[in-house]
C-alpha cells in the first residue's frame, strides 16, 4: 500500500510534465512506466515476503532486488539501443523517475521489515 501512494504521490509531479511534453500520448506513456515499476515492486515484496517465510531472508532480498532493477532498466537500455528517435523520452524518464522512487520505498520497506522481524527474535 505504502508502495502504490508513493507512486500515486510522484504522479501528481510527472502527470503534468508528461502532459506539457506530449499531450495525451506523455501522460499514457507515464502511466505505463508508473504500472511497470509498481508491478515489479510488489513482485519484489512478494518475493521477499515467501523467501522469508521459507526461512531464508538473503535469498528474499536477492532476488527481490533482481525483480526490482532488471525489468525497468533492462527495458530502458532496449529503448536507448533500439530506437533512434526522441519518441520515447517521456516513456523513459517517467520510468527512472519512477523507478528511483519504487527503489527508495521498497528498499525502506525491507529494512523496516527486517528490523522488526530481528527484534521479534530477539524477545525469544
Amino acid at each position: 500500500m505504502t508502495l502504490a501512494l508513493a507512486l500515486v504521490a510522484v504522479s501528481v509531479l510527472v502527470g503534468p510534465l508528461a502532459y506539457m511534453a506530449e499531450g495525451q500520448f506523455g501522460v499514457l506513456w507515464a502511466l505505463a512506466a508508473a504500472g511497470l515499476c509498481l508491478t515489479c515492486g510488489f513482485a519484489a515484496i512478494a518475493l521477499r515476503e515467501w523467501f522469508t517465510s521459507q526461512n531464508n531472508p538473503l535469498a528474499g532480498l536477492l532476488c527481490s532486488m533482481g525483480v526490482r532493477l532488471f525489468p525497468p532498466l533492462v527495458l530502458c537500455l532496449l529503448i536507448a539501443i533500439k530506437q533512434t528517435g526522441g519518441d520515447y523520452f517521456v516513456f523513459i524518464g517517467s520510468l527512472l523517475v519512477y523507478y528511483l522512487v519504487t527503489l527508495t520505498v521498497e528498499s525502506w520497506l525491507a529494512v523496516r521489515d527486517s528490523q522488526s522481524k530481528q527484534s521479534l527474535l530477539e524477545t525469544f
